[in-house]
């Protein structure tokens, strides 16, 4: 079995999928993204057909669509995005407040062109991460959601406040439903009232009192009048005067226990989509489909990536981007990648010996980090390809520059170990990670995956076209392949064939499709 254990990192970035066919409009995100290097990612895709096919593959905290696009003003659109980024924040990037487009009342928020600057951009999008990430939990889930909402509705925050002496001076319904006494029972008594001295609630309220600092969201048990024991999170805050001076508190309690009731359902259920996705391999009922990579010079059949997919028979099609992480999470993602990798194997060597596929094409399989730190990497790989009778070098191994930076001299054992055997090694979305392009001298690597957020720009962009350009001199140099990815345009195709990229892949020529379908590049056209 593959195996291994990698841990996290303790600052992961936030990532962003930007759906903007407009330079100038993305400026500010850009320049968000550049002044706070390592702290969140920005990937742009120009059209929305290009954004579902880069969610397929990999999830991401925030997509921003802008409303202009064709198509974004569709109700489907943005049932397609959530259901291929169900975790992700989404926001409307528009021209103006008063703009009448569908778009504004299905995001979660809205960044407006004429009022975005690189500074505020960055809040904006986290400010709506730290709002909308429950919620987009929680579309995953239709009936939690409808529970949340019903909590929502039926038991409002509690806020009440307290002169500087402790004294209640307001007390609104929410805070009525949550300690059960009505405004006419505790206004104007002591605080103390709602706990005894010294327990729960009382003692924040009355530091803050003292010394003047806020106590934010402290998770804690309040007693309600009739002595029931409710978990809540409060956040008091001093009130000053005019000339600054301490004048009382105010009180924020909202009760929780539902809500760790709910995040317990949501628990259990990514655990019984573990358990399904755990099933579903277990009786191979997983299937794989693979998209195309072409000779960029004559557009000829040179090999083709295999992707996962699945069909839930309840749920319908769930994405990588969501079966991939629960698989991670539940610690068996080893075991998916080696279904992955025998499968590939066996669908290329049948294609071969049938001449559905040239002879010299080869299969490309995606290896996840923890993976690639088995120490057993080498002799799986080695048993699968004797297996299944595939040839060493009709096989390349994908793998990210994240992956690799987990353990470097772990992964660079396995992959010399990879290109003793024969396999091809690529270094897949490069210039998105951590390395840099002198991080490929360093590496057994034998080709490069230039990251479709390059390529999207690639004709309007001259950053983007110089970074291309600079990957593909460097790797002829080094004797690497290049291989672009998220072609979708003949100008990008022009232009790559210019500058001498190898090879590419994208929805000018195919999407991914079940091995039977690819044949050959004339019969699977853009899709």
């Amino acid at each position: 079995m593959l195996n291994g254990a990698v841990q996290r990192s303790s600052a992961v970035p936030t990532s962003v999928l930007l759906v903007d066919a407009g330079l100038g409009k993305i400026s500010a995100l850009t320049e968000a993204s550049d002044e706070s290097p390592g702290s969140w990612t920005l990937q742009r895709a120009p059209s929305l057909r290009s954004a579902l096919d880069v969610l397929t593959t990999r999830a991401f905290d925030c997509v921003v669509v802008d409303l202009d696009l064709p198509g974004a003003d569709a109700e489907k659109t943005w049932d397609q995005l959530r259901d291929h980024a169900p975790d992700a924040a989404l926001l409307a990037l528009a021209e103006h407040h008063d703009l009448e487009h569908p778009g504004l009342a299905l995001a979660d928020d809205v960044l407006v062109h004429g009022n975005l600057a690189s500074a505020n951009a960055r809040r904006a999008v986290l400010r709506t991460l730290r709002h909308f990430r429950l919620a987009g939990e929680l579309r995953r889930v239709e009936e939690s959601a409808r529970l949340l909402s019903a909590i929502v509705d039926a038991t409002p925050d509690a806020v009440f406040s307290t002169d500087s002496g402790g004294l209640i001076t307001s007390w609104n319904r929410g805070a009525q439903q949550l300690y059960g006494y009505t405004a006419e029972e505790v206004s104007g008594r002591h605080v103390s009232i709602l706990h005894p001295p010294g327990r729960d609630e009382y003692a924040p309220i009355v530091a803050v009192l003292v010394r003047g600092e806020s106590v934010r969201g402290l998770e804690t048990v309040r007693r309600a009048k009739d002595g029931r024991t409710v978990d809540v999170s409060i956040t008091v805050c001093p009130v000053h005067d005019g000339a600054g001076a301490l004048t009382g508190a105010s009180v924020v309690a909202r009760h929780i226990s539902d809500r760790r009731e709910l995040e317990t359902e949501l628990s259990r259920d990514r655990l019984s989509l573990a358990d399904d996705l755990r099933e579903a391999l277990a009786r191979g009922l997983l299937d794989v489909h693979y998209q195309p990579i072409v000779d960029v010079a004559g557009s000829r059949l040179t090999g083709f990536e295999a992707l996962a997919r699945w069909h839930h028979p309840a749920r319908g099609d769930v994405p990588p981007g969501v079966f991939v992480p629960v698989a991670e999470h539940a610690g068996f993602v080893p075991e998916l990648d080696r279904w992955v990798l025998t499968r590939a194997c066996r669908d290329t060597t049948a294609a071969r010996a049938e001449g559905r596929i040239p002879r010299d094409a080869r299969v490309s399989v995606n290896l996840s980090a923890r993976t690639l730190a088995d120490p057993d990497l080498v002799g799986t790989v080695h048993d699968v390809l004797l297996t299944e009778g595939l040839p060493a070098h009709a096989l390349v191994l994908e793998i990210t520059e994240t992956a690799l930076m987990q353990d470097v001299a772990t992964a660079r054992r396995s992959l010399e170990g990879l290109r003793a055997l024969g396999a091809g090694v690529a270094l897949d979305d490069f210039g998105t990670g951590y390395s840099s392009l002198s991080f490929l001298r360093e590496l057994p690597v034998t080709q490069v995956k230039i990251d479709r957020s390059f390529i999207a720009d690639i004709v309007t962009d001259g950053e983007d076209l110089l970074i291309t350009e600079s990957i593909i001199d460097l790797a002829r140099r080094l004797g690497l392949e290049t291989v672009a990815e998220g072609v979708e345009t003949e100008s990008q195709l022009a232009l790559l064939r210019r500058l001498g990229c190898a090879s590419a892949q994208g929805h000018l020529w195919s999407r991914a499709l079940p091995l039977d379908r690819v044949g050959s590049v004339q019969d699977c056209g853009a899709s």
